[in-house]
């Protein structure tokens, strides 16, 4: 096995980029190639890298071998409901093609082969890698994660492994994956300064139930539309012209609210409604980059946008008790106030987002 594995390895590393990796699971075994930066290893063991210069060549390969299949055995985990695997093999490699030695390379090129504790007994697909090394790339690593019966791949995710998620779990159940999207709608929308500066401004020109919820309707489904077709490779997704058209949206909205203009409902909700189009793109854009396993499928479609939606209700109701609160505390002219110099100040970040983002 092992002389079938060096050769597995010399194949594959040519063809693994860095900050890439897959992950390939055939019944209990998993096979992992991936391509990690030297650096990562360096403060494990000063034997990786005696020269500390974050690169490594044939004959210092050789030489810190063994140090690398012990650091990479301690700081690359692969988990079944909790359960550890067990590595069976580690064959570190330069990236290069097959037959010509590289010179100094800061990236190694790892082949792993790990058992899972998998029970006989049940149809458990969920796997958990955790990847410290992938943790400490610039930019983290992706990795592509499959299962194979027989030679037919029956399932593919992808999951980017950084510091902001050192850890990804691959292949979860159905209500575990829409709960964790669902989690993550929310938490964007929460966390996104773009989009919240946008609804806050657009409800905040004027409240009443029903132009709230008709413009809340418009813009969730206009962003779900989008965000579904993007996610499903129906539309290709481009953050270039997304997020400054984004930043476009949030500054059009201000100075309509500053300049006091009032459209029909109606055509209100149109523009709602083209605006969430391409509120739709940039959610989709950011889960491209996240790399988001599973992000693709439709329980993670559905789980994603009801995230959004449940996030965009709590600021709604947010945003209406502090009017209200305003309203009562200084008089609508307070209220008045303090929202027209929000949008100033709404439209002056927005512009400075479009400024960037160009």
């Amino acid at each position: 096995m092992a002389l079938l594995l060096a050769m597995l390895a010399s194949a594959h590393a040519h063809l693994m980029p860095a900050g890439r990796g897959t992950l390939n699971r055939v019944g209990a075994e998993v096979y992992l190639v991936v391509s990690l930066p030297v650096s990562a290893f360096a403060m494990a063991d000063p034997a990786i890298d005696p020269d500390h210069d974050g690169t490594i060549d044939a004959n210092g390969l050789r030489k810190a071998g063994a140090a690398l299949r012990s650091a990479f055995a301690r700081s690359v985990s692969l988990a079944m409901d909790g359960r550890g695997a067990q590595w069976l093999t580690i064959l570190p490699s330069l990236p290069g093609d097959a037959g010509h030695a590289p010179g100094a390379s800061r990236e190694i090129v790892f082949m792993a082969v790990a058992r899972l504790p998998v029970d006989p007994t049940q149809d458990a697909r969920r796997v958990t890698m955790s990847c410290a090394p992938c943790a400490a790339a610039p930019g983290g690593v992706r990795i592509r994660a499959t299962i194979a019966d027989g030679k037919e791949i029956v399932a593919s995710e992808l999951a980017l492994i950084d510091a902001n998620a050192p850890a990804a779990t691959f292949f979860e159940g159905r209500i575990e994956r829409l709960s964790r999207f669902v989690g993550q709608g929310v938490a964007h929308i929460l966390g996104g300064a773009d989009h919240l500066l946008f609804l806050i401004t657009l409800l905040a020109a004027a409240s009443g139930l029903r132009r709230w919820t008709w413009l809340l309707f418009a813009f969730t489904i206009a962003h779900a539309g989008t965000y579904a077709l993007a996610s499903s490779g129906v539309v290709g997704v481009s953050g270039r012209w997304a997020e400054p058209m984004i930043a476009a949206s949030i500054v059009l909205v201000a100075l309509g609210h500053v300049a006091g203009l009032r459209l029909r409902l109606r055509d209100e909700i149109i523009a709602v409604f083209a605006i969430g189009l391409v509120h739709g793109l940039g959610f989709a854009s950011s889960m491209d980059a996240q790399g988001t396993a599973g992000a693709g499928t439709a329980i993670a479609i559905i789980g994603f946008n009801l995230g959004i939606e449940l996030g965009q209700l709590g600021v709604a109701a947010a945003l209406y008790v502090v009017l209200e609160a305003l309203r009562r505390l200084g008089g609508i002219g307070l209220a008045a106030a303090c929202e027209r110099g929000a949008a100033y100040a709404v439209g002056l970040i927005g512009l400075a987002w479009l400024v960037e983002r160009l």
